[in-house]
């Protein structure tokens, strides 16, 4: 009984693993080494690997949207504050 009950459990384990290299391999990624990474997570770490890099099968949009700088929200006084230093255009 043992035995069965192991077997159906590495047959589960094996069957999702390829599954989900399946989807990592269509994915798109912008760096190899992830996914890379990807791949021996989900091998490594039985059964969680797959749901820990389940975010990263969504599809981008189709469309993207254009945003026009009326349309940004903007605090007010707000500036270019890339160094921490704000520049307000004084």
């Amino acid at each position: 009984m043992h035995y069965i009950l192991l077997l159906l459990l590495i047959s589960l384990y094996i069957s999702l693993n390829i599954y989900v290299s399946k989807r990592i391999k269509k994915a798109r990624y912008l760096d190899e080494q992830r996914r890379k990474l990807h791949l021996r997570l989900i091998w490594f770490v039985p059964f969680l690997g797959p749901w820990i890099i389940k975010s990263f099968w969504k599809k981008p949009p189709d469309k993207l949207e254009i945003m026009f700088g009326e349309d940004r929200k903007r605090k007010p006084g707000g500036g270019f504050y890339e160094s921490k230093e704000g520049w307000h255009g004084h």
